[in-house]
């Protein structure tokens, strides 16, 4: 039996069809996201010496980023059931970074 998967506003596809559109899009999202975290790793120590950083100050840059792709991973999920995915993903993406360096 071959299930039909509808979705809102669009023509009926086929289940593997929308199974296999949704695996792509994963592995493209996580294949930039995974060389995006090595890219930031390696251009880290250019920043650090440009900028004249301490280790202190890029290791606070570094912790700042591993929180925010934390909160963003646990909380999208969230936001995604209690608004609708288009909403929150647009809301995560147009929300302002938190100030750098910090006010004293």
């Amino acid at each position: 039996m071959n299930r039909v998967l509808t979705v809102a506003g669009s023509s009926s596809r086929s289940a593997p069809g929308v199974y296999w559109t949704a695996a792509r899009l994963a592995l493209g999202t996580a294949s930039a996201l995974g060389i995006s975290r090595f890219a930031y790793g390696l251009l880290l120590p250019a920043m650090r010496t440009e900028l004249r950083w301490s280790l202190a100050q890029a290791g606070a840059l570094t912790t700042a980023n591993s929180v925010g792709y934390l909160l963003g991973a646990a909380f999208i999920g969230v936001a995604a059931r209690r608004w609708a995915p288009p909403r929150s993903s647009a809301w995560a993406c147009c929300s302002p970074p938190p100030p750098w360096p910090p006010p004293r």
